[in-house]
């Protein structure tokens, strides 16, 4: 009998000591011992046993309770044992378990098959199936109820199982028991699969079962479904499918997730841009992610493929490109599906079987050119070598001859086919691979012409710069020697020996049979690029010398030397090798160039020089290139020659001047730059012609700046001939013409540095100017204005000093006086086209500053520019925009050259000339598209401006102090010219004229002093000025008449008719407006004694009685914003001359209504927005306010006072806020001098209204103004100035306005004021000395001289300092100031609510202020441990120490420190005492 109790029982099972092995055979002991008195034995054990799965030792596999079975073979009796009584006793309820069994279950099915040597699998399995299934019958379905995600979570576990079994099944079909453990397996999966379907069906949220199976299990149980279906070994295996099928259907179709599937399907068929969001707010989409995540499309849509290949194989012998253009379609297809990926499984294996049939197919297609189309073979190619490398991998060998000698109709699809080869190599990092087999195949080609290969797409430039990138990006650096000793190796066995006997001579074609010795051609492309490419260090350089020199000893000399010695065969000699040359020397200067011998050197510049002669003797297309080559090797060799220090002629100048001979050779037709054209590849080289382009290309573009160190002054003026005569011809249309090189080189700052060119620009600009007249438009001028302009251009010498007299320029003269009005004619396309050409030459004068002419080139352009502008002007059938920009070029110059003008000119000779210019544009069309507007525009501002120079420089000469005899004449011509032609009908023109010769008299006499008024002297022209202003009182009763009657039309029809109607109207009357405003500028500078020559008191009343009718007339005129400038222009000539009206004929009364009329106007041109007649306003007004009396000011001032309260009443403010920065400025300057103490305390007044309204909404600009002008108190010699005007009572108020001011800044604009915190605090600190006063106890009990003394100590302690010396006279101030300014030291740390978008947030601005306000305190316990001075009166330190109190609550620990550092002993004493009373009575502690 056992001597087991329960006590020993129970405490061997939960006690320490035995192992979980021993235990278990305790705890069967005692089960089946039924002699054992053992009170509810059973629930003790299952209790037990379920605490020993919920925590098992998984740290020691031996000893863990889980993987042992007879625990689980007593849980399994145990749950026999409840189950059997509840049978017979249906009212006995099982006991209730609390662990989460189904966990312990999953954990040794992870355990049983991580161990895949176990052997006891079957049991294991056996038992977890009794316990499972006894755990999910209806007995214990009240007492155990497991959660869904511990019930998921196993059944991921026992799917994994099932997988691995059927895997491992699958291997061996004939292991009886591995099958057995199957069937074992798929019990326990079939009783976890029911229990997870059951709760599927019961759960509430459908939402998170579908996402939980979705993303965890659906994948696992699809695969497990496909897989077991497939073995088919018992009952339980289509029982489990069967299962599957349920808990798939019943998770994603449930009732409630059906409906959502909708939602999906309406965004498939919807645009993308509707409803974007639609996998953020549908759950259901992340099912078809799943599926489209899982590879179930393999077979199916490849079986599609598959199907679709069969039915076009019936038209593969009919239709060849048909079936070619389809495969490569459907293959195309079967990239975009994903469907193929290249794997060791068996669905890949017979994917690639069908795919590597095509590809064996299509390399069998290339065998028969001519029946099938090589650019489809290469599409289908192209599309397998995208598929799988694999696939075109092992047949490329058949593939490289078609890639590199395609047919021409193949060509796109060879490139593309090409560019994905390199692409596939590169991605792979075997660019070593690549170039080996390109030059094995490269030996192996058989072509006609050298020529005709390198067109094909292996040897085009878009294919090459792909190389040349990948090899940049991609190509390992331990692999670029390799491949460069690799390209060296296949160059030097492809070298043309100079012993080696020569080819007998052929006929120079472009047609010669290729020799193997033609690769060296083809090899030196690669070599260029791979070597370009190259990004190497100093140190990685150095490891290719050898190599690099080997290449120049055993290639390039000897190719250059057979070459010499036979003449023959460019393409595989001096070609290649110079090339290849060319690419060392800029790639490897320092270990290529510089290691060649000096005697190397010099036979190299020797040999360029005899293969470029020879060569340009020749007329075939290996010679054409050789010459652009050679050239750019010779100027290459000239640049490495200086920059490594050698000084030889014959390896630089020579070089240089070899080229430029040979570019700028004289031609017997014509020049070679009139019609050239390039594509700018070596192989379109045409003709000669397009040789010498390519050689100006590397003279203008590439090598300019080594040219212009060699070039003399002959070349380079032939050179510069080329750059300007080329302009004048028509670019074609071409990717490189020289008129494009010419245009760049002209855009380069290195051009006008160069000095060889810089001495003859203008010269060379000059001879191009008179070549073309002389050889081409002398003979096209036709009428004789033109023609005698042309003649007179033609007939220039530059190497001669131009003298103008009036005998040389007498039949210009003569033709102009008898040329009439031109009458329109039919357009020329030629003389337009001759226009443009002088246009084109003009911009280039125009690009010189007036410091690159020389003296005596300044007065030939004048002549030139002058009878090209009367040139152009004639050239009556040429277009007129044209013309016009040419006349604008023309006196553009001229005005240019204004300083140098001289009375020795053709515009200062003959007044003639210059009225006959200036007024021939007047019958110039003045409407049409935008751009001829524009430049009509600018030509009238021009004209004008030239005009009144010219005429300004002409009136100083007659009134020097020894009177030029010439000018006199001229202006008395001109007088005579401009005042004969005034009537009742005068042209627009005219009154132009008029108005630049009072401009010019006016400027000449603001200049002469009043002493020397001489109204007898030509310079005053009192005569033609009266007969003006006789003019213009007749001209001003007519406008007003006309005025009005418009006024009366304007009354009766509609508004948008009648300013184009009365356009020229008021243009007339505007100049009318213009010459009155001048005159009566003439008459205040000339003084009273012209009154009677302008009759100037009628003019000013016939001016001030057209103001009534004009006002009248604006206020209907400019009411509508779309009307014409026309209007606007004629108003604002209107005021500026009413503003002239000279004050002494104004009466008092009449300035209030000048006025009234200034500000009426000026706001209505203020709405319209124009600057221009802004501005003219302003001037206007501003010369009226300078000619005004006292009273007249006094009137303008009220007048202004009352309108500014007007707008303010209309809350116009925003307008005003515009004017308040230049306002408070003017009003900060005329406090800092002022000696008015009541414009101070009026200013303060207004500081407070401007600071207390928020609507004004300053910004920091307009904020530190205004504390700038509030600074103006403090101001030093502010006691100075008001001195005896202040007393206590005004300090007071003056102390008080500023303290509201400062309350105002800190509460309505603290966003600004944070900018300019240190003058505000500096002020505050200013402001805490008011209160100071001298300790009594020292200044009583002592005599009078002490006292006396102690005063004077005392005035001197208190101007010293931060004091305000206007207020320290008054000091101490009272409470009732000491309450003033606590208000403002308690509104610092208070909140603003800003409505500004741009406001700071309260915290932010609370920091910054928070940097400051210890300064206050510093400064007010520096004052308060003075042992002189300090403020002592009790009620005001009460009032201020409350204040401070909120001060210190913006300052932290930190300052509190900071605070302390910066005080002495007393008053580190004061603040610790302030602090703790601080602390004690104000300090906010959250109760």
């Amino acid at each position: 009998m056992s001597d087991l109790t329960s006590e020993k029982i129970a405490k061997a099972l939960k006690g320490a000591g035995l192992s979980a092995k021993q235990r278990v055979e305790k705890a069967n002991e005692a089960w089946k011992n039924d002699a054992i008195f053992f009170p509810n034995k059973d629930d003790f054990l299952l209790d037990w046993i379920c605490s020993a799965f919920a925590k098992p030792n998984m740290k020691k596999l031996d000893d863990c309770c889980l993987l042992q079975l007879p625990y689980w073979t007593l849980l399994g009796g145990l749950l026999e044992h409840y189950k059997e009584k509840a049978r017979l006793d249906s009212k006995r309820s099982v006991p209730t378990i609390h662990v989460n069994l189904v966990s312990a279950v999953s954990t040794l099915l992870q355990q049983l098959y991580k161990n895949e040597t176990s052997t006891d699998r079957i049991d294991f399995l056996a038992a977890t199936y009794r316990c499972l299934q006894i755990l999910f019958s209806d007995s214990f379905s009240l007492s155990y109820r497991p959660a869904f995600e511990h019930v998921s979570s196993a059944v991921d576990q026992v799917l994994t199982c099932l997988g691995t079994q059927i895997s491992t099944c699958n291997k061996d079909k004939n292991d009886t028991n591995e099958f057995d453990v199957l069937h074992q397996l798929s019990l326990t999966a079939k009783v976890l699969l029911n229990k997870f379907d059951s709760q599927l069906v019961m759960a509430a949220n459908q939402k998170k079962i579908f996402s939980s199976i979705v993303e965890k299990s659906l994948i696992k149980l699809l695969s497990v479904r496909r897989r077991i279906n497939l073995l088919k070994t018992s009952d339980n295996t289509t029982t489990i499918s069967q299962i599957i099928t349920e808990i798939v259907c019943h998770a994603l179709f449930h009732a409630d997730t059906v409906l959502e599937f909708t939602s999906v399907l309406k965004d498939a068929n919807s645009d993308n841009t509707t409803n974007t969001n639609v996998k953020q707010t549908n759950y259901v989409v992340r099912l078809f992610e799943t599926l489209e995540s899982m590879d179930i499309s393999r077979m199916a849509e490849f079986g599609l493929f598959v199907y679709l290949l069969k039915i076009i194989t019936s038209i593969k012998d009919k239709a060849v490109s048909a079936y070619l253009e389809t495969v490569c379609k459907l293959l195309k297809q079967l990239i975009q599906w994903n469907v193929y990926s290249a794997r060791n499984d068996e669905i890949a294996k017979s994917q690639q079987l069908v795919l590597n049939t095509i590809a064996d197919e299509i390399v069998s297609y290339l065998d028969d050119p001519k029946r099938y189309n090589q650019g489809l073979v290469l599409d289908v190619a192209d599309t397998l070598l995208q598929i799988d490398f694999s696939l075109i991998e092992s047949r490329i060998h058949s593939l490289w001859p078609i890639i590199l000698n395609s047919e021409d109709s193949a060509q796109d699809s060879c490139l593309k086919f090409a560019k994905s080869v390199l692409n596939t190599y590169s991605a792979s990092r075997q660019i070593d691979v690549f170039v080996d087999d390109l030059l094995k195949y490269i030996g192996q080609i058989e072509s006609n012409s050298i020529y005709t290969m390198l067109k094909k797409p292996m040897f085009t430039r878009e294919f090459t710069s792909d190389f040349s990138s990948h090899i940049s990006k991609s190509m390992p650096v331990a692999q670029a020697l390799g491949i460069f000793e690799t390209l060296q190796e296949k160059l030097i066995s492809a070298t043309v020996k100079s012993d080696q006997p020569v080819a007998k001579k052929q006929k120079k074609s472009n047609a010669t049979k290729q020799t193997n010795n033609a690769i060296a051609m083809m090899i030196s492309v690669y070599f260029v690029e791979f070597s370009n490419a190259l990004k190497l260090s100093q140190h990685q350089q150095r490891t290719f010398s050898e190599a690099i020199m080997s290449v120049f000893e055993r290639f390039v000399k000897p190719s250059m030397t057979a070459w010499i010695a036979s003449n023959t065969d460019v393409e595989s000699t001096i070609l290649p090798a110079m090339q290849v040359h060319s690419t060392l020397i800029s790639v490897f200067f320092e270990n290529y160039f510089s290691v060649i011998t000096e005697q190397d050197r010099a036979w190299l510049a020797k040999s360029y020089i005899q293969i470029f002669q020879n060569n340009v003797k020749n007329d075939c297309l290996g010679s054409r290139i050789v010459v652009a080559t050679s050239a750019n090797i010779m100027l290459q060799h000239a640049y490495y020659t200086t920059l490594s220090g050698s000084i030889s002629s014959e390896q630089t100048t020579d070089l240089v001047n070899t080229v430029i001979d040979f570019v700028t050779e004289k031609e017997s037709k014509s020049t070679w730059y009139e019609s050239s054209s390039w594509d700018g590849s070596a192989l379109d080289l045409q003709d000669k012609n397009c040789v010498k382009l390519a050689c100006w290309k590397l003279l203008s573009d590439e090598w300019f700046d080594s040219v212009i160190r060699y070039i003399d002054s002959g070349r380079a003026e032939k050179m510069a001939s080329i750059i300007y005569m080329s302009l004048t011809h028509t670019a074609p249309t071409s990717s490189v013409s020289i008129q494009l090189l010419n245009k760049t080189l002209l855009r380069s700052a290195n051009f006008y540095e160069a000095k060889c060119f810089k001495d003859c620009n203008i010269q060379t600009i000059l001879n191009v100017f008179i070549s073309l007249f002389k050889t081409k438009l002398l003979k096209t001028s036709s009428s004789p204005v033109s023609k005698s302009a042309a003649e007179m251009i033609s007939k220039m010498d530059i190497n001669k000093s131009i003298t103008v007299e009036k005998d040389s320029i007498k039949g210009l003269s003569d033709a102009l006086k008898n040329s009439k009005d031109q009458m329109d004619e039919d357009l020329d396309t030629t003389s337009t086209s001759n226009v443009e050409k002088i246009s084109t030459l003009l911009k280039l004068l125009l690009l010189f500053p007036n410091e690159y002419y020389e003296k005596n080139e300044r007065p030939q352009v004048l002549y030139l520019i002058t009878c090209i502008d009367i040139w152009a002007i004639s050239c009556a059938n040429a277009d007129y925009l044209t013309r016009m920009k040419v006349c604008l070029m023309c006196r553009s110059l001229q005005l240019r050259f204004m300083q140098y003008f001289s009375v020795h000119s053709i515009l200062g000779m003959d007044s003639g000339v210059l009225d006959w210019i200036i007024s021939s544009t007047q019958n110039w069309p003045t409407e049409g598209t935008k751009d001829l507007e524009a430049v009509q525009n600018s030509l009238e501002h021009i004209t004008n401006k030239l005009d009144l120079n010219i005429l300004r420089r002409v009136i100083m000469g007659a009134g020097a102090k020894s009177p030029d005899a010439h000018s006199i004449s001229y202006m008395k011509n001109a007088l005579q010219q401009r005042v004969e032609g005034l009537d009742k009908n005068v042209s627009k023109t005219t009154l132009a004229k008029i108005i630049n010769l009072l401009n010019a008299i006016n400027s000449v006499l603001v200049n002469r002093k009043q002493a020397d008024v001489d109204l007898t002297n030509i310079v005053y022209a009192t005569e033609y000025i009266s007969k003006i202003s006789k003019y213009i009182n007749s001209s001003l009763q007519d406008a007003k008449s006309e005025i009005s009657s418009i006024l009366e039309e304007v009354k009766v029809d509609e508004q948008s008719s009648f300013v184009d109607k009365h356009k020229s109207k008021f243009e007339t009357i505007k100049h009318i407006f213009h010459i009155t405003r001048l005159l009566q500028d003439y008459a205040r500078i000339v003084g009273p004694s012209v009154d009677e020559v302008i009759s100037a008191e009628n003019l000013s009343k016939t001016l001030t009685d057209l103001a009534s009718p004009f006002i009248q007339f604006l206020q209907s005129a400019l009411l509508d914003s779309s009307q014409n400038n026309h209007v606007l222009n004629m108003t604002t000539e209107f005021i500026a001359a009413f503003c002239s009206i000279l004050s002494r004929y104004q009466q008092v009364e009449t300035t209030k209504r000048v006025l009234a009329a200034i500000w009426f106007v000026y706001t209505l041109v203020l709405n319209t927005g124009d600057q221009e007649a802004i501005e003219t306003l302003s001037n206007a007004f501003g010369g009226w306010i300078q000619s005004l009396s006292k009273e007249q000011y006094v009137i303008v001032i009220d007048g202004f006072i009352e309108q500014s309260e007007q707008e303010a009443n209309n809350r116009e403010k925003g307008r005003l806020r515009k004017s308040i920065p230049t306002f408070v400025l003017k009003l900060s300057l005329i406090a800092g001098k002022t000696t008015c103490l009541k414009y101070l305390q009026q200013m303060l007044k207004l500081l407070i209204q401007l600071t207390v309204d928020q609507s004004y909404h300053f910004n920091d600009y307009d904020a530190s103004l205004v504390l700038s002008c509030l600074l103006q108190v403090a101001h030093p010699t502010a006691l100075e100035r008001f001195q005896g005007q202040i007393n206590r009572e005004i300090a007071h108020e003056i102390f008080d306005d500023v303290c509201a001011v400062l309350s105002n800044f800190v509460s309505q604009h603290k966003d600004q004021i944070v900018y300019m915190l240190p003058p505000f605090v500096a002020l505050i600190q200013s402001l805490l000395h008011c209160f100071k006063s001298t300790h009594v106890s020292l200044v009583s009990g002592t005599n009078a001289p002490t006292r006396k003394r102690k005063h004077n100590a005392d005035q001197k302690t208190l101007k010293s300092g931060r004091t305000i010396p206007l207020l320290y006279q008054f000091a101490p101030l009272d409470d009732t100031s000491a309450q003033r300014f606590g208000r403002v030291l308690t509104t610092i740390p208070q909140k603003q609510h800003s409505s500004a978008k741009n406001a700071k947030s309260t915290q932010s601005l609370y920091k910054i202020i928070a940097r400051h306000t210890p300064s206050i305190l510093i400064e007010y316990f520096t004052i308060q441990s003075n042992t002189t001075m300090s403020i002592v009166r009790p009620s005001t330190k009460s009032l201020l120490t409350q204040a401070l109190y909120d001060i210190l609550d913006m300052c932290s620990d930190q300052d509190r420190t900071f605070i302390l550092s910066c005080l002495d002993g007393p008053g580190k004493a004061l603040f610790k005492s302030f602090y703790m009373n601080w602390k004690d009575t104000h300090k906010y502690t959250g109760q």
